[in-house]
């Protein structure tokens, strides 16, 4: 009955209540609510419940472990939409960040090795398997990675061409690209990502811009971009209204919202919000 109340207020996008339900649900330790998480995302084909696991690394302090979640979560996609590796290795190389002792992590970084479409060079997977055997030589993965990737050609060169801030954005590259567009303005950034086909990097950046910057800005870039290139993906109102409610009645900005948004999509977003639109306007 727990897990479905749950499901419930992620679905709604309702993060949290959800927190705290969480919380409160009686765990016989962290892999059981994990195994709760997974087997939802696994279950609905849904944006809310990436956005909700994304939001408990920005709540819980020791985050690792719910990116690795994330990644996991993403190698073996039901929501199907570009950029889901290039966002699950993102993830993988946050929890490597937050923990770089833990051997655990990086057997996960390496078990990506192999995967079609995985957006690793051969040369990282390499990287990673000689940190494992500084502490364990013997570790089978690490040495089997290694005499995979030593059997393969080597790779070709990469173009030294420099990369653009999309190509970093589709790389999901957001530690690197962090700092050329966090001046960017709302309206600059939403034009460089609505004139591209749909991409999970594009909503990923903004959830990780919003946690770096605590700028309310990326609520407003998060409900456009969810309302108006993500429209079709389940769950996508429901965290758009998530984002709505994040902002104070002051950091609404209506004519910014009509610039992309319908009234009617505008509408329901502060019925959902249950704020008067009239009462806002005067």
């Amino acid at each position: 009955m727990g897990s479905i109340i749950l499901k419930k207020m992620i679905l709604e996008a309702n993060y949290k209540n959800a927190f705290i339900y969480l919380s409160k649900l009686d765990f016989k330790g962290e892999k059981d609510q994990f195994d709760l998480l997974f087997e939802m995302a696994t279950e609905y084909d849904n944006i809310s419940i990436y956005s909700f696991i994304y939001y408990l690394t920005t709540k819980i302090c020791k985050s690792e472990n719910y990116h690795l979640l994330l990644s996991e979560i993403l190698t073996f996609p039901t929501l199907f939409i570009d950029g889901i590796y290039d966002v699950a290795v993102f993830h993988i190389k946050e929890a490597i960040k937050l923990s770089p002792s833990d051997i655990t992590l990086k057997h996960s970084f390496i078990f990506l090795y192999g995967i079609p479409g995985i957006p690793i060079s051969n040369n990282l997977f390499i990287k990673m398997s000689n940190e494992i055997l500084k502490v364990d030589p013997n570790d089978k993965l690490a040495l089997s990675v290694k005499r995979e990737i030593s059997l393969k050609d080597e790779e070709k060169i990469s173009s030294k061409k420099e990369k653009s801030i999309l190509d970093l954005i589709l790389d999901a590259d957001f530690n690197t690209i962090f700092y050329n567009i966090k001046d960017m303005k709302c309206n600059n950034l939403l034009d460089l990502l609505l004139n591209n086909n749909i991409n999970l990097t594009f909503y990923s950046l903004i959830l990780y811009m919003l946690e770096r910057t605590k700028d309310t800005k990326y609520h407003t870039c998060a409900i456009v971009l969810l309302l108006k290139q993500y429209k079709k993906i389940d769950g996508a109102m429901e965290v758009g209204v998530y984002h709505f409610k994040e902002l104070s009645i002051v950091d609404i900005d209506l004519k910014f919202l009509l610039k992309y948004l319908s009234i009617e999509t505008i509408m329901i977003l502060f019925n959902r919000a249950n704020i008067n639109i009239n009462d806002f306007i005067n």
